[in-house]
């Protein structure tokens, strides 16, 4: 089971505490606890989706004649 799928998970949990209860300051308190897991689920998909993203994404490799030691070595050498 994925980080994500636990915590949506317990998010169903607490809605189902929360339909079961006969006390609304106990009501609210798990409603506010499925947010927070419904909240924590989303922040990991995002970082998951963002992570595959990124690992799809190409690298920029700079060419031997492109690095900072070259733009260097063509300022030396125009002074010259």
């Amino acid at each position: 089971m994925s980080d994500a799928a636990f915590y949506r998970a317990r998010a169903e949990e607490a809605k189902l505490e929360a339909s079961q209860t006969s006390l609304e300051h106990v009501r609210a308190k798990c409603l506010r606890s499925a947010q927070a897991w419904i909240a924590m689920a989303e922040r990991v998909e995002e970082s998951e989706r963002r992570r595959r993203a990124a690992k799809d994404k190409p690298r920029f490799t700079p060419e031997p004649s492109e690095g900072p030691r070259a733009a260097h070595k063509e300022s030396v050498l125009t002074r010259q």
